[in-house]
């Protein structure tokens, strides 16, 4: 087992694992306390097996919680919201005529060719990523993706706890309300970094 958790990653483990662990314990948590039943105290003699399991399961559900995220992100992207959402992302000094030279100095799009898309934006991330100079960008993405995760988990478990257990606790929902927010607003907070410090390295990087 050893070897496993020598290939979690700190992208693995914030990304997947840490949304995960927040889903199967908010989740589990409510179904313990909705049973009256002490969890802990029943399986303490097979604790060590039943961390493993949670450890397990939790980065399971983390990737499918990542795939419900991104499944989302691709219906935003459908219904053209995406590029009006970069564009009010983009509140920084660098002028759209200055991103199209770059663009054109790095042969990514024609020398006719003089609008900006929104899948630029992610040909432009992909070059910076590769290029050991910018590996700061590395952080911004893990922190967003490590939120945009935790959104889902809190969305997802709430659901669950709502529908499924059908707990009714008037603050349990206010609270998780509370969370989410405080999630979205660090994701768009990290989205912003991304798209500003993306955008900004490209220039630098191909400015000529």
């Amino acid at each position: 087992m050893g070897s496993v958790f020598e290939k979690l990653t700190y992208y693995d483990i914030l990304g997947y694992l840490l949304p995960g662990m927040v889903f199967v314990i908010i989740s589990g948590g409510a179904y313990a306390f909705s049973i009256g039943e002490d969890i802990v105290e029943r399986y303490k003699d097979i604790s060590g097996f039943l961390i493993m399991l949670f450890i397990v399961v939790s980065y399971v559900i983390g990737l499918i919680l990542s795939e419900f995220s991104r499944i989302f992100m691709i219906i935003f992207d459908k219904i053209k919201l995406k590029m009006k959402h970069i564009e009010r992302c983009y509140s920084f000094p660098v002028e759209r005529s200055i991103i199209v030279k770059a663009l054109k100095n790095s042969n990514l799009i024609s020398g006719n060719e003089e609008d900006i898309k929104a899948e630029y934006f992610e040909v432009m991330y992909g070059v910076i990523q590769t290029d050991p100079k910018y590996g700061r960008i590395h952080n911004y993405t893990s922190a967003e993706i490590m939120y945009k995760n935790l959104m889902a988990a809190i969305l997802a478990s709430a659901l669950i706890v709502f529908f499924v257990l059908q707990y009714k606790n008037f603050w349990f929902y206010i609270i998780s309300i509370a969370i989410f927010l405080a999630f979205l607003n660090r994701y768009r907070r990290f989205y912003k970094k991304k798209i500003k410090y993306t955008v900004i390295w490209f220039v630098e990087k191909y400015k000529k």
